[in-house]
């Protein structure tokens, strides 16, 4: 008996207990009216709890944002949820706006109530503002270019594929330009990477000042700026492009014999409609077909693409571009023996060529399991990460390592063995090629794309002729690997003699 009445005495009040929570607690009717809250939901909610109580949170001007900055309509608020549902919605970010700024809040909203009817819901408010803006200020560096500052080439296909999301509900137009600087390498080379780095800030700071405020510009990699013009016709497009050459050209780098001379920039522009339209990298390989042919027209000019598919010049691009890509390749291979660097360089040389969904280089495993030694393009480092393999005879890959030949399918989806991951569920084209090393398979090159017929006889060509480009590169690698082999075998015997 004395237990009992020691609990009597030291009875819990609840009520006193919400009071003093340092985390916010709401309570609202069926309606979502506030019936009551604590201190601290005051606090986060800057308002009074004599304001709130009886009150939506609209008739006390208390304005939610959703985590894109948009106001959060009435039916998303997780009161409502809740009250809609009947199911505990967990952890919904949610911002309050307040005189000095929004103040994020991590909202678990739980329904209350009696045979089957819910009465109330009652929130708790946890303020996630520091963590928020941590995440945001990490996530702004990671979609920054370090040496210019402005967006890089992950955070510019994210905006130009969202423009284009709208330019398809509202007509909204625009072009792409993409810029690349003439004779860049030779600067380089001449000077070192320190004069590059710093005519590449002085090119974007000259191509900032002809910019409306709604423009978009980005470094995508090593010289190659692009600008996302937004709300033009392919008329204003050929201005702009006109008028970035001229002002280019005021700029001055300097010469490899001495003095100075005036930056030249080849400029591929494409109007966004009709074809362009359907995917950020698609619009990049059109703009990109354009600049190449402004380069074959003498560089420091300018070219546009209106045409609603491809043309000659896109495909004497193409053709240019796969010239350029073996050269730029082999020279780049030319004495590299690391497997690995031979990987990486493979699939970067392709996707700079040519901006395809996914290039990889895939290699063949002891175990029977083919896996990526290496990976570019867009979304694919989910794939990098958990480390995707599978056994050797399957899919398109599987039939390219059995027949030793290379497996061109323009419509995957008709392909009985052709394999899905997560990450290549918007694939409609894909090509393979065997990497061959001493005559044994060693793995393949892999290129893949969202757009059906995407590949034809000429990619073929090509993939198979960095094929031996690079089979001749891992040659080199493995004997250099058996040579080491044998000196440490030579060594290890000297030292069991002596």
């Amino acid at each position: 008996m004395a237990g009992a009445e020691d609990l009597r005495r030291h009875a819990v009040d609840w009520h006193e207990v919400v009071m003093a929570l340092e985390h916010g607690v709401v309570v609202d009717d069926d309606d979502a009216r506030v019936v009551t809250c604590n201190p601290a939901a005051e606090e986060l909610l800057g308002r009074r709890a004599s304001e709130l109580c009886g009150r939506r949170p609209a008739e006390v001007e208390l304005e939610f944002v959703a985590e894109d900055g948009a106001a959060l309509p009435f039916e998303a608020q997780p009161s409502v949820m809740a009250l809609r549902s009947g199911v505990v919605q967990r952890d919904l970010v949610v911002g309050v706006r307040h005189a000095t700024g929004v103040r994020w809040l991590s909202v678990t909203a739980s329904p209350v109530g009696a045979d089957g009817r819910v009465t109330n819901v009652v929130l708790t408010l946890v303020d996630v503002s520091a963590a928020r803006e941590r995440e945001l200020t990490l996530r702004r560096l990671s979609e920054l270019d370090d040496l210019t500052g402005l967006p890089n080439r992950r955070r510019f296909v994210e905006l130009l594929d969202r423009h284009l999301t709208s330019q398809r509900r509202e007509d909204a137009g625009g072009a792409l330009l993409l810029i690349d600087l003439d004779r860049f390498k030779e600067l380089n080379d001449t000077f070192g990477h320190a004069a590059g780095d710093r005519l590449l800030v002085q090119v974007a700071r000259a191509i900032s000042e002809r910019l409306r405020d709604d423009d978009v510009l980005a470094r995508l990699g090593g010289d190659e700026f692009a600008l996302l013009l937004k709300h033009v016709t392919a008329s204003d497009a050929a201005t702009v492009a006109h008028a970035l050459v001229e002002r280019l050209g005021c700029e001055l780098a300097p010469a490899p014999h001495g003095g100075t001379r005036p930056v030249g920039a080849s400029i591929g522009a494409v109007a966004l409609a009709g074809a362009a339209t359907g995917t950020a990298e698609r619009a990049l390989q059109r703009a990109d077909a354009s600049m190449y042919r402004a380069k074959a027209a003498g560089r420091a000019t300018w070219r546009i693409d209106t045409d609603e598919g491809p043309g000659v010049g896109e495909e004497l691009a193409k053709r240019s571009r796969q010239l350029a890509l073996a050269n730029a390749l082999g020279a780049r291979l030319a004495g590299m023996s690391d497997v690995q660097a031979i990987a990486d360089a493979t699939v970067e040389e392709l996707r700079a060529a040519f901006g395809y969904h996914l290039t990889a280089v895939i290699r063949l495993r002891p175990d029977g399991h083919v896996e990526a030694a290496a990976v570019r393009g867009a979304h694919f480092d989910a794939l990098w990460l958990r480390g995707w393999s599978q056994p050797q005879d399957v899919g398109l890959i599987g039939r390219c390592l059995r027949e030793r030949t290379p497996i061109l399918a323009n419509d995957v989806h008709a392909e009985p063995d052709y394999e899905h991951t997560p990450e290549t569920s918007d694939v409609q084209a894909e090509l393979v090629v065997p990497l061959l090393v001493d005559g044994d398979i060693w793995g393949a090159i892999n290129v893949e794309e969202v757009t059906p017929d995407a590949f034809d006889h000429e990619d073929v060509i090509l993939l198979s002729t960095l094929a031996n480009q690079v089979g001749a590169a891992l040659t080199t690698a493995a004997l250099r690997d058996r040579l080491e082999d044998a000196e440490a075998a030579v060594d290890r015997l000297r030292a069991s003699e002596g």
